[in-house]
């Protein structure tokens, strides 16, 4: 069963690749710009090997908006970097996350808790994608 929806979900990632253009499609493509694929610049607060990593990813795609500490101090982001997904470093503590996709209407609040020389990654769901209907849509049986 599990091989099953591996197997469902390698073939949709397959068929969007394949009939992408062509077909009619509700998930939005990421807005024109570079996607993160390293670390973004890392505030000055914190000193090398003190910190920890956020990773932050959305489905379909977000926006990061404003990382804020506990303190409610917003850390500074990286302007080219903002789009999903994305890493940031920060200083070891809690954390609140707003990512944000225009064509929802609500931001997605997350949090996380960073501790010294830890990953910690945090994934911000827009709109969950059901693979079976997907492909009924555009026309193939699952």
């Amino acid at each position: 069963m599990a091989g099953g929806a591996l197997l469902l979900g390698v073939l949709a990632i397959g068929v969007v690749s394949l009939t992408g253009r062509g077909a009619k499609r509700e998930i939005q493509d990421p807005a024109p710009s570079t996607l993160a694929a390293s670390p973004t610049a890392a505030p000055a607060a914190v000193a090398a090997g003190s910190g920890g990593t956020l990773v932050v990813d959305a489905l379909p795609w977000g926006e990061l908006v404003a990382i804020t500490d506990g303190n409610g101090a917003k850390q500074s982001l990286d302007p080219g970097s903002r789009y999903t997904p994305v890493a940031v470093r920060l200083p070891p503590g809690e954390y609140t996350i707003e990512v944000r996709n225009p064509s929802f209407p609500q931001p997605v609040t997350l949090r996380a808790a960073i501790a010294s020389g830890k990953v910690e990654t945090r994934v911000a769901e827009f709109r969950r994608v059901d693979a079976a209907a997907y492909f009924r849509r555009v026309g193939l049986q699952p």
